[in-house]
């Protein structure tokens, strides 16, 4: 798949690895975080995490991805940043980093995240779940990944 009218910044090798989406919902249990939490700490630097990690859950298991060394796709519903963390410019500087930009807008709504969403589940091979509870956009995902038949891992 080639993705055409957005903005990149980063290594666009990173399209060709194995991918990982992650998606958690904002509404979680304490034990539902836990078990995300272990697995983000468990994440290896041979694996390729994509995502848009709008959620806070999703932000920390960026933010681990990346601290452990990981490589990290991140699709945003928004226009590029303007500043990246620390972390952030040091993945660039690995190649460990690719930030897609596929709407030109301050913000992300629900129709970007969603797409970005849909694009994350497009690119990896496996998708991984940590949280659906009360969520109809995660919900909806799970289903989406049934039908193209991707693996799925619920935490």
């Amino acid at each position: 798949m080639e993705l055409c009218g957005v903005r990149i910044i980063g290594n666009k090798k990173l399209l060709k690895q194995k991918k990982i989406a992650v998606f958690a919902s904002r509404n979680v249990r304490a034990e539902t975080l836990m078990n995300m939490l272990d697995w983000a700490n468990n994440i290896t630097r041979d694996m390729c995490i994509i995502g848009p990690f709008h959620s806070r859950l999703e932000r920390e298991v960026f933010r681990l991805a990346l601290e452990r060394g990981a490589k990290v796709i991140w699709l945003l519903g928004r226009s590029l940043p303007t500043k990246f963390s620390a972390t952030e410019v040091q993945a660039f500087k690995e190649n460990r980093l690719l930030v897609i930009s596929c709407f030109n807008r301050d913000h992300h709504n629900l129709a970007t995240a969603r797409y970005c969403n849909h694009l994350a589940i497009l690119y990896a091979k496996v998708v991984v779940f940590g949280a659906l509870e009360k969520s109809q956009m995660l919900t909806w995902l799970q289903r989406r990944c049934k039908r193209l038949k991707k693996k799925v891992a619920l935490l």
